[in-house]
């Protein structure tokens, strides 16, 4: 279980619970199995941004990370003296019906989130071990008025207000539960919700909804001795709010831009803005811009049945959608540009589905991306609600790009991709363009199946100048989904053609043209004997590029010169049918 904490403006006590039960110590998951020796010395995450320091008496000989006083940074209620005792040490194990409440400084990455009061960091606190499951209770708690300390042991979301419903808790507690919300005053503080969902405080970013992995106390009804409190997984929720573990002040932001392609170049078309901030509403209102209809092409967020040129939300959530509209659309080729800014959520990635090639393609939400699409005759590349955007955790898709780099090796460029999380992968395509919008199949690679894999791809023909690379993974149910684009400027190289498959199996043959001059070629056909078999007029953009030729079965089986010339070029290769 993997539970991600947004950096506050300043440091903050959370109430948290690992959700599963462990065999191994809070050591090896919350400190990622390491514990600083003395104050000066950091040992950092084997992953960067996971785990946290975690202080206490001994330092390192009970598990925790020295610091030149130990102080205590985590601790667990005593219902009997109604105090926080210090834990004594992180060797043990952890349970999900125990709530912690954890002073957290931020990630393990930098040794000042121990010696420095500077603000925290983004973390993930994650841990390993029996997942529970069914209905559950918590048992023996405080009686007659006393606050007991309880969690949310499940992998969801549960309702308060459903909670407090279930069996017989309605007449053993109170009606209300109260939470830690990390927002308020300089540490934290507690805030109350009722079953009707009513927060005492109305800054609080708290709601009846209790968090995965967060702990909160119930009050036991005047009169009840040591009560039970029942969880069923009725009580499950499909609601998350995940303010409770992130920061609810910072604005998000993704600006969606649409541009045409022709003749003169690149020309914006239309564009839509997505702001997320937890002082926004989810339903449309005031805050939203409404669309007026542009003449020409026309992007909009749909929302209620309302169409948007400016959207004002929530945070956003794994599994939001972000539904875009397009309208007007002509017969060429178009670019979608995302400009993402704020975006403070690493295990989150932003996804955008074209449900007419039924790919889906990497979203970045840390730097600008471009998609390119082409738009036919066929009424279904432009349909309205073609595309959409889609928020997911990392590695929601069946496999995780790691890393992708392009570079220039020898008279080539290297194409290499790193890739973990393969689930019913089948195999990735490299595709390179000269222009970052029509892309051309190179090669491929089939798929190793492995926890971690580690691919290459030589281009040896690149052409002169700007080269754009990008991977497109292929699962084996025919899902696709496209790495982040490279591009690579290479100085001269030659001029050529090829021709695959040689030999030619069937009916048509790919022409792949490399650092051609921009203008009209003639290609021709021709015998052993000398012979012309086949003609036709190619128009060639410039740079690399390639075409299918269709031969319409005027060939038989033998050996054949294929000539392409103009603009001052002839050249010639052989060509097997």
């Amino acid at each position: 279980m993997e539970r991600y904490i947004t950096a506050s403006s300043n440091r903050a006590y959370r109430l948290l619970t690992p959700s599963v039960n462990t065999s191994t110590s809070m050591n090896a998951n919350w400190q990622e199995g390491q514990a600083n020796p003395n104050s000066s010395t950091n040992l950092p995450s084997p992953k960067a941004g996971y785990g946290t320091h975690i202080t206490g008496t001994g330092g390192s000989a009970n598990g925790f990370d020295a610091t030149i006083t130990n102080q205590a940074s985590l601790f667990v209620y005593n219902p009997t003296g109604l105090s926080w005792d210090p834990v004594t040490s992180t060797t043990g194990t952890m349970s999900a019906n125990t709530g912690y409440l954890l002073y957290l400084r931020g990630n393990r990455d930098n040794l000042n989130m121990l010696q420095s009061s500077t603000p925290s960091s983004n973390t993930t606190l994650r841990a390993t071990g029996a997942l529970p499951q069914g209905n559950l209770s918590f048992i023996g708690l405080g009686s007659n008025t006393a606050f007991s300390l309880v969690t949310n042991p499940y992998a969801s979301p549960i309702s308060w207000t459903s909670l407090y419903a279930s069996g017989t808790n309605n007449a053993k507690f109170e009606n209300y539960a109260t939470l830690w919300d990390p927002n308020v005053g300089s540490r934290g503080g507690f805030i109350t919700v009722d079953n009707t969902g009513t927060v005492a405080g109305g800054s609080s970013n708290i709601t009846q909804e209790i968090q995965s992995g967060e702990a909160f106390f119930v009050q036991t009804l005047a009169s009840v001795s040591s009560p039970s409190l029942s969880l069923l997984e009725t009580n499950k929720s499909t609601n998350n709010n995940l303010n409770v573990f992130r920061n609810g002040t910072q604005t998000e932001a993704l600006k969606t831009f649409l541009f045409y392609n022709n003749a003169s170049g690149r020309h914006p078309a239309d564009g839509v803005t997505s702001l997320f901030n937890n002082g926004y509403a989810p339903a449309v209102d005031g805050n939203d811009a409404k669309q007026i209809d542009n003449w020409d092409e026309d992007v909009s967020i749909s929302r209620d049945g309302k169409s948007l040129s400016i959207e004002r939300r929530p945070l956003v959530d794994f599994n939001d959608t972000i539904p875009l509209t397009v309208a007007r659309l002509k017969v060429q080729s178009y670019e979608w540009e995302f400009q993402p800014s704020n975006f403070n959520a690493p295990d989150m990635q932003a996804y955008l589905v074209d449900n007419y090639s039924n790919t889906e393609t990497v979203i970045s939400l840390s730097g600008t991306t471009v998609v390119p699409f082409t738009v036919t005759s066929s009424s279904a590349t432009s349909d309205a609600n073609r595309f959409k955007i889609v928020f997911r955790a990392s590695g929601a898709l069946p496999v995780t790009f790691t890393a992708v780099k392009a570079y220039q090796k020898n008279q080539g460029i290297q194409v290499e991709w790193n890739t973990q999380n393969e689930a019913n992968m089948d195999h990735y395509e490299v595709e390179r363009s000269a222009d970052a919008v029509q892309f051309t199949k190179l090669g491929t690679v089939t798929a190793s199946g492995n926890a971690s894999n580690n691919y290459n791809w030589l281009d040896a023909a690149p052409a002169n100048g700007s080269n754009y690379y990008r991977i497109r993974s292929l699962e084996r149910s025919g899902r696709a989904a496209y790495s982040r684009t490279l591009k690579v400027d290479m100085g001269k190289v030659c001029i050529s053609i090829s021709a695959y498959p040689n030999p030619i199996v069937g009916g048509s043959f790919s022409l792949q043209m490399n650092n051609l001059a921009k203008g009209s070629y003639a290609l021709r056909i021709t015998n052993a004997m000398g012979q012309e078999a086949f003609r036709k007029a190619i128009e060639h953009r410039g740079g690399f590029a390639t075409q299918t030729i269709q031969l319409d079965n005027r060939l038989t089986n033998g050996t054949y010169q294929l000539e392409l010339e103009g603009n001052g070029t002839r050249l010639m290769l052989k060509l097997i049918k």
